[in-house]
């Protein structure tokens, strides 16, 4: 039995040596079930697939829908699944479907869809600022690592940062309180995994820690983790990091992401984390 390893050909935001690493760890795994794992990138997998070769399942690293979709038309097991990426990897898409399922989040607004690049931009951003409050946390639907979400404080900057903005967006109140820290509740299956608290200590509002924020093992209580699990179910994610803000009482989901980059040494959870996956995705296929 043959598995992918698929990565994106311009996967920029972290050192090769990491991704090598754990792409060596997974496959050494994987080689305990007599599995071979071959590493491919996007471009690659997809002209493969063309030619007539594919694996008998996926482990699916990269955010490339339209490649993830094509194996799964040919057959092919992906762990995530096209529809988890699809919904995880727009920032819009997520907020609908955990909207659906009733999950708290931060109050949000969505960019126009327009047919003209002509709208009242300060009409928009005036009533912006009434539904959510001045400071604004500006997210275009599409990104990675927090390379493309912005805190605007006030008209004046949220007016100049979207109009900067050539992509769609959504906008959403900054929960003031996790200013600079979040958790992120890492999901195999429905099960958790374990949680980290992420704090920047750059003044940085986001605690991505491939930006360079610091991570600490968290606890979270049994109805959090219900919410993860149920995250979890209805979207039939197969792995999850699902990122929770701090609010005053309670948490509100931020994001959900389907590949959440273990291959991190300074997270305290990717010691084993590899064996974990080789373990469901054995369960699995």
């Amino acid at each position: 039995m043959t598995g992918w390893f698929v990565i994106n050909i311009n996967n920029h935001y972290f050192e090769k040596k990491l991704e090598e690493d754990y792409y060596e760890r997974v496959k050494n795994d994987f080689q305990k079930y007599n599995i071979n794992l071959e590493k491919y990138n996007n471009v690659d997998a997809q002209f493969l697939l063309l030619n007539g070769k594919k694996p008998d399942f996926c482990y699916y690293m990269d955010k490339d829908v339209n490649v993830t979709k094509k194996m799964e038309n040919l057959g092919v097991r992906c762990f995530c699944s096209a529809e988890v990426i699809e919904i995880c990897d727009d920032k819009s898409k997520s907020f609908n479907f955990l909207e659906k399922c009733g999950i708290p989040q931060p109050k949000t607004v969505f960019s126009p869809l327009l047919y003209k690049n002509e709208m009242d931009l300060e009409k928009f951003v005036d009533e912006t600022i009434n539904y959510l409050g001045p400071n604004l946390v500006i997210k275009e639907c599409i990104g990675t690592c927090g390379n493309e979400v912005y805190l605007a404080i006030g008209k004046d900057a949220a007016i100049k940062k979207i109009s900067e903005i050539k992509k769609p967006y959504i906008i959403q109140e900054q929960i003031v309180n996790s200013f600079g820290k979040d958790i992120r509740a890492h999901m195999i299956g429905n099960k958790l995994y374990g949680a980290i608290l992420r704090e920047s200590h750059n003044g940085d509002f986001r605690s991505n820690i491939g930006r360079g924020g610091t991570a600490t093992l968290i606890d979270l209580d049994k109805d959090t983790i219900n919410m993860c699990a149920k995250i979890c179910d209805e979207l039939k994610s197969d792995f999850l990091g699902i990122d929770l803000l701090i609010d005053k009482d309670d948490y509100k989901v931020g994001e959900i992401n389907s590949n959440s980059y273990y291959i991190l040494e300074n997270n305290p959870l990717a010691k084993t984390y590899a064996e974990e996956v080789v373990k469901y995705i054995m369960e699995h296929i």
